[in-house]
């Protein structure tokens, strides 16, 4: 009977935190933004800023270590690009689950991709329009333009989105996609770094 009284509100508790709704909102335009999470009464923003304001003392202290640590670098890199693949049906699994059991109110993506060379700029574009397609085959409200400049270099982005999802259904969506994940390039892209 103790047991009750003492486990009972602490039970209490935890149903009513992970029956409450984790919202998650994003606004970003070109790679500046802010991100902003809600769950029952906490509410934190999270600032998104391009890099770029650090001394120049700083920025080339930076780069003498990221040359001299190229070669790690470029090896997991490339692991990484290689396993790319393998991480699909995982990453669709979560978007197929969250989309169940979440809702996502608004997603949009507007764009301008300009790489310099036509050749680049086509093959990045139809990566991107290839991709924009799956997304908005999983989720209907995602709203995809992104328009190629094939005469010079420009990268202007700006995305908006909002969602929530209840955080129950949240821990069981990380666990179904964990047991999609492939356990053995995980391993050796932790290894790895």
């Amino acid at each position: 009977m103790i047991w009750l009284i003492i486990l009972g509100p602490l039970l209490l508790i935890g149903l009513m935190m992970g029956a409450g709704k984790i919202k998650v909102g994003l606004a970003l335009e070109n790679l500046e933004g802010i991100i902003t999470f809600q769950y029952l009464f906490f509410r934190k923003r999270f600032p998104l800023k391009k890099s770029g304001g650090e001394p120049q003392k700083e920025r080339k202290r930076d780069q003498k270590e990221e040359r001299a640590a190229s070669s790690k670098g470029q090896d997991f890199s490339l692991d990484f690009l290689e396993s790319i693949p393998d991480f699909f049906p995982a990453v669709r699994k979560f978007l197929e689950l969250f989309t169940r059991y979440g809702r996502v109110s608004r997603l949009d993506f507007t764009g301008e991709l300009g790489a310099g060379d036509p050749y680049y700029t086509g093959l990045i574009y139809g990566l991107g329009q290839s991709l924009g397609q799956s997304v908005k085959s999983l989720i209907p409200q995602f709203e995809f333009s992104l328009l190629p400049n094939f005469e010079e270099e420009t990268y202007r982005f700006n995305a908006r989105g909002r969602g929530e999802i209840r955080f129950f259904n949240l821990l069981l969506i990380l666990f179904v996609t964990l047991i999609y994940l492939p356990k053995k390039q995980v391993w050796q892209l932790v290894r790895s770094s």
